[in-house]
């Protein structure tokens, strides 16, 4: 017996972006529930990703873009890294424009922090 919760049945989504410059995709929950791609979406990104328009994902994950393409990507979705902007990717956007290129950091985040920051900052390992 599948053990997996049955998805709701939802309309498709209209493939006609052309009036649009840009699709900004939300991933958390919109593509995909849990581990699993919902109806549609791998047929979405693949038009998205072959006939436009141009299309980022957003995510409030902690992890590195990396990762959530990875994770899409056992899925069958397939969306490169650097179309992927992540909470964390915003929070060293933030650290870089408030305290410059190399910042000194104490890091009590989270690994995809550590990754992102990587060779871009000063690491302290005691306050």
């Amino acid at each position: 017996m599948d053990k997996r919760r049955s998805l709701p049945k939802l309309a498709a989504v209209p493939m006609d972006f052309s009036p649009y410059a840009a699709v900004l995709l939300d991933l958390d929950g919109t593509p995909y529930c849990e581990t699993h791609a919902l109806p549609g979406a791998v047929d979405l990104v693949t038009r998205l990703t072959r006939v436009g328009p141009t299309f980022n994902c957003l995510s409030n994950t902690t992890e590195s873009p990396t990762w959530a393409s990875k994770r899409l990507k056992n899925m069958g979705i397939h969306v490169d890294a650097s179309a992927i902007y992540t909470a964390t990717e915003a929070s060293v956007d933030y650290v870089h424009g408030r305290f410059g290129d190399r910042p000194r950091i104490f890091n009590l985040a989270t690994a995809g922090l550590a990754e992102l920051l990587e060779n871009r900052c000063t690491w302290v390992n005691s306050p």
